[in-house]
């Protein structure tokens, strides 16, 4: 156990965003007294003791109401715990004392995507940006969203001239500047055509929506092969829909081909928003690992998706 603690103070020390001083000043008794109970409660929210962790928080509290680490892991604790609404008025009050803090926004910008308000998300990532302009990329996923493919196109071409595009941006900006085929207006719903004739309509007009119904049948039939090749050309066409990569995993897991399910998962877990699609990708992440003997990462992976 002194190993153990010894382990979580340097972890703390070394990666902590904020800092521990206390924001009055303290005695001898009151700072040890304060310090014991902090790193208890990182060592319980390290192990998900989410209560525990919240309960030694309370200890600090009483000593420093005013300390921002305190709040500032107040809050990351209510959030793992679902608690939504406590998460984001704790982590207001820190924000009115550090409003240019990086780490209390990005937590910030975390509880909105996890309550589904992501307008409240992208003013976060906005001021981010502003403060750090590297992070200007977390702003893409946001702006697609929001359906605000004009800022989105704005984005992606700010940062080919800053930086240069990766593969998967490259084909995100096909997908939003250059012109795609044609959709057929008023595409009515195919009722009970045949994945052939799905097929065949799917490359008379491009369609979203056929696509992915010709992949749930190739996933129901258990036709992993053509699911994963169905997949990839998809993302051709649609390189930011969440959905493809996770066919294109699950065909790969299904063909044992576990890294290359890794992959797709890696490629497409940037565009995740919503926490039932962030779900289904732990879950398949859980199973590439599990095929890769790497029971740790698959337990981990496991624990997330149990926790959306």
């Amino acid at each position: 156990m002194k190993y153990l603690s010894l382990f979580f103070i340097l972890l703390f020390l070394g990666f902590h965003p904020l800092e521990i001083n206390a924001q009055k000043k303290l005695s001898e008794p009151e700072r040890l007294a304060f310090e014991a109970a902090f790193f208890e409660a990182l060592q319980q929210k390290a192990i998900e003791n989410y209560d525990k962790a919240i309960l030694a928080l309370e200890i600090c509290q009483a000593i420093d109401s005013t300390n921002i680490s305190v709040q500032f892991e107040f809050s990351k604790n209510f959030f793992w715990l679902k608690n939504y609404f406590e998460a984001k008025q704790i982590i207001n009050k820190a924000l009115k004392k550090e409003p240019q803090n990086i780490w209390l926004l990005a937590h910030a910008k975390n509880i909105a995507v996890a309550q589904g308000n992501y307008s409240e998300a992208l003013a976060y990532q906005l001021k981010i940006a502003a403060i750090n302009p590297t992070k200007k990329i977390g702003l893409l996923n946001l702006y697609l969203a929001l359906n605000k493919k004009q800022k989105a196109r704005d984005l992606i071409a700010t940062l080919e001239k800053e930086q240069g595009l990766n593969s998967r941006l490259k084909k995100l900006k096909r997908a939003l500047v250059e012109p795609l085929v044609k959709k057929k207006k008023n595409v009515k719903k195919e009722v009970g055509l045949s994945l052939e004739e799905l097929k065949s309509t799917y490359n008379s007009n491009k369609d979203f929506k056929i696509l992915r119904s010709i992949l749930e049948i190739e996933l129901e039939q258990t036709n992993y092969k053509n699911l994963l090749d169905d997949a990839i050309d998809g993302l051709e066409l649609f390189p930011s829909q969440t959905s493809l990569y996770l066919f294109a995993a699950r065909a790969s897991n299904a063909l044992k081909m576990y890294k290359k399910a890794l992959e797709h998962l890696d490629n497409g877990i940037d565009f995740v928003i919503d926490k039932p699609t962030q779900k289904k990708y732990y879950l398949a992440y859980s199973v590439s690992y599990n095929g890769l003997n790497n029971k740790q990462k698959a337990s981990y992976y496991k624990k997330l998706a149990a926790q959306l």
